[in-house]
């Protein structure tokens, strides 16, 4: 007899190993705060990021300009992650005018409270085994998972 399980699994499937791939991954952080410009994002990307992770103030707030930029590097095919340059507690989809509402309508993956730090080896390690949009959907949805 099968066993029968009654909950889901928190991870639907384990993740893959690095491999050569990951050690080619560039994956920068950018932080925002009032007043910033998109110039290290922009710079950022011109240097050959595969991903970026946007640290917005308070709850993932990156500003008007980061929010332009972010949506131009996503059309270049970069994974770019939302995180907040707060010492604690996660990132909240609830600001408008350069908030987050507005950078995750512009594709940008809030990360919650998972640690800029950590989810930067997690976005090389998704973008070196998987299409960008693929991994967009993986990261957005381990993160939903896991809270």
């Amino acid at each position: 007899m099968s066993p029968r399980f009654f909950t889901r699994a928190l991870w639907a499937e384990p993740l893959p190993l690095p491999d050569h791939e990951f050690e080619r991954q560039r994956v920068d952080m950018v932080l925002g705060y009032p007043g910033a410009d998109a110039t290290l994002l922009r710079a950022a990307v011109d240097a050959g990021a595969t991903g970026v992770i946007v640290l917005g103030a308070g709850a993932g707030n990156p500003g008007s300009a980061l929010v332009q930029a972010i949506q131009e590097a996503i059309a270049q095919g970069v994974l770019v992650g939302l995180g907040t340059r707060t010492g604690g507690g996660p990132v909240a989809v609830i600001y408008g005018g350069g908030g987050a509402v507005d950078a995750v309508a512009a594709g940008a993956v809030p990360l919650g409270d998972l640690p800029a730090t950590q989810a930067r080896i997690l976005m090389a390690l998704l973008s070196s085994t998987h299409p960008v949009e693929e991994a967009r959907e993986l990261l957005a949805a381990r993160l939903t998972s896991a809270g």
